[in-house]
């Protein structure tokens, strides 16, 4: 028995649920031009074709960080409650990065929040038209993840400045995609319903 499954089911958890490899990372650039000014935004979802592979992935990151046993029981059931792992289906972990072609802080923070704003929006149409990215299509029951981690630029690269990025992105992810609440985890997720609409969890 693997690494996974045996903590499954020493959690009680017996789904009958293959073990997949996850996905390439698939990924899109958003060119953002005001003057001279150029910035590049980078969204991103890696795909997991079970949810068993999702909380393969997570158990060994827990595992390579050193957490203590306690610690990963805590965030494995926490992962196991939010990504609904006893209906089987696929999980999509959401995210963005940048590509700076001009200093970040020669953006002022109105234009940094239409920038997010704007290739959030983007990206939540290309989601939710049918198919994630490169023919990956969207079906009912699909989890999507996100961790909204970021720091605010006028504020520097402080512990306070990362508070307040994150939580500035956790407000967009709710309004923009529709995703739940930052869960205990630091994670939001939402579903696709049937609708292929996403819904907060």
């Amino acid at each position: 028995m693997n690494l996974i499954d045996n903590y499954l089911s020493n959690l009680g958890h017996h789904y009958d649920e293959e073990l997949l490899e996850p996905g390439e990372k698939l990924q899109i650039k958003i060119p953002f031009v005001f003057d001279d000014r150029q910035i590049n935004l980078c969204p991103f979802i890696i795909p997991y074709y079970s949810k068993k592979s999702y909380l393969d992935i997570e158990l060994k990151d827990s595992i390579r960080l050193g957490l203590s046993d306690e610690d990963i029981n805590t965030r494995m059931q926490h992962l196991i409650k939010n990504i609904k792992y006893e209906n089987p289906g696929r999980v999509g972990e959401m995210g963005w990065e940048a590509d700076y072609i001009t200093d970040p802080n020669l953006f002022t923070p109105s234009e940094r929040g239409r920038i997010l704003i704007s290739g959030f929006k983007k990206f939540r149409k290309l989601i939710l038209k049918g198919e994630w990215l490169e023919g990956i299509h969207t079906q009912p029951g699909d989890i999507i993840v996100s961790h909204p981690l970021g720091i605010k630029f006028d504020m520097g690269f402080t512990d306070e400045s990362k508070q307040e990025g994150s939580h500035h992105r956790s407000i967009l992810s709710k309004k923009v995609f529709k995703f739940g609440e930052v869960k205990e985890d630091g994670m939001q997720y939402a579903i696709i319903g049937d609708d292929l609409d996403m819904h907060p969890i």
